[in-house]
Parts: structure tokens; C-alpha cells; sequence
């Protein structure tokens, strides 16, 4: 059974001062890196502030950045994948706020191509997640806290189940930056607004080959 491992990185201290206008994150479909979402609510209005200071140059007569701070943590990232028995490839979807919306979303995907029968073959926060095919064409997955171990891991399957499998693909949940004293409304915000969205996404489209029969190879799902 493999298990999940939270990449926990302490960071250092931000920004809270200068709001961007809304239509500036829902022009990007989210906040700019290095931003966090503000007001919402009875506030009436939605916006951004900057969670690190703006770099000065080099110019040695600069002002000292004197601006007031904020602690900043990270929140957990999460990935899903969702395969068909009939199909030669997967949809997944990482970086989400929640398990719910990635494993929505993946599943939402899949089934837009290949209709009823999509099931979520692996989901978890923090990893990454190797997908691999064999000499058949079967689907098998791999998990990791890294990239590599992803990788390691799925080949150690296969080698254990006697399958030549050749690396496809590997998606990579990164835990997501959010200010320490995040209030249930702006936490809400982050989770359910679209313009916060900074989810990425491997969808393919109605080209993905069909094959039968199809026996997808399930390894240990991580907790």
C-alpha cells in the first residue's frame, strides 16, 4: 500500500497591501502568481493582494520595503485521474482545492468522451501520479511523492506482474500557497470561485483509440 507523503515547505513572509481590480484575476482566470483572493461576500466586491514583496532591482538608493506582512502556509493540492475500460488513455486534472472538484472534474472529462463507465482510477494530494502501457495497450498507474518515485514505483509493478510497460504519462499535484489566517470566506473563495481556478488538465478528446477487451491493471490506491 503506498502512501501519500505532504511536501511541507515553511515559506517566508508576504505582502498584504495593494488590492488589484476583479476584472484583473477574472481576466487570467484566477489571481496572478504570487496574489491571493480578497473580499467576496457582503464585501461587494473581489479582488487581489500580493502574498511577497516587489523586488526593487538593484539600485542600492532604494527605500526599504517597509510594508506590512503576512504569514503564508501552503494548503494541500489535489489530483485525480479517471479512465473507461474501452479506452487507450486517461483524463486527468491536478492542483484543485479539493478532492471533490478534481475527481468532478476528471470524471466530468471522461465521460464527455467516452460516456457511461468512467471510474476514478487513482486521487490523493501532494504527488504525483505515473501512468504507464503495457504491450496490450492496458492502463496501469503508478503514485509518488515525486516525479521519479511516481515513475519507480509503476515500473516496480510492472516488473512484479511480468508487463513490459512504457511510461505515458506523469501529472504533479504541487501543494498551493494561501495566506496562514485565512478566513472561512476567502478559504470558501479560493475553493468554489472560478477566477481562483489554478487547476491544470490533461483531457483528451474524442480521438482517443477505443480497444476491447480491456482489463486495467489497479495497483494499491494511497491513502
Amino acid at each position: 500500500m503506498n502512501y501519500m507523503l505532504g511536501k511541507i515547505v515553511l515559506l517566508g513572509s508576504a505582502v498584504a497591501a495593494s488590492l488589484l481590480l476583479a476584472s484583473s484575476a477574472q481576466a487570467e482566470g484566477r489571481c496572478p502568481d504570487g496574489y491571493y483572493p480578497t473580499g467576496g461576500g457582503t464585501a461587494g466586491w473581489l479582488g487581489c493582494a500580493p502574498m511577497s514583496p516587489i523586488p526593487r532591482g538593484d539600485n542600492s538608493n532604494s527605500e526599504p520595503d517597509d510594508r506590512p506582512r503576512i504569514s503564508t502556509m501552503y494548503a494541500n493540492s489535489y489530483i485525480a485521474v479517471a479512465w473507461h475500460p474501452e479506452a487507450s488513455d486517461v483524463w486527468a486534472t491536478w492542483n484543485h482545492w479539493t478532492r471533490e472538484k478534481s475527481q468532478q472534474a476528471a470524471l466530468t472529462a471522461c465521460t464527455q468522451v467516452m460516456g457511461s463507465g468512467c471510474t476514478i482510477a487513482v486521487s490523493g494530494w501532494n504527488g504525483s501520479v505515473a501512468i504507464a502501457r503495457d504491450k496490450r495497450n492496458l492502463l496501469w498507474y503508478g503514485w509518488g511523492n515525486k516525479p521519479d518515485n511516481a515513475r519507480t514505483n509503476l515500473l516496480t509493478v510492472c516488473k512484479d506482474k511480468n508487463e513490459d510497460c512504457k511510461i505515458a504519462h506523469v501529472f504533479t499535484a504541487e501543494p498551493l500557497r494561501h495566506p496562514a489566517n485565512f478566513t472561512p470566506m476567502q478559504k470558501k473563495i479560493l475553493e468554489t470561485n472560478p477566477a481562483f481556478n489554478v487547476s491544470k488538465n490533461y483531457f483528451p478528446d474524442r480521438s482517443v483509440p477505443r480497444i476491447k477487451p480491456v482489463a486495467t491493471a489497479k495497483p494499491d490506491k494511497p491513502k
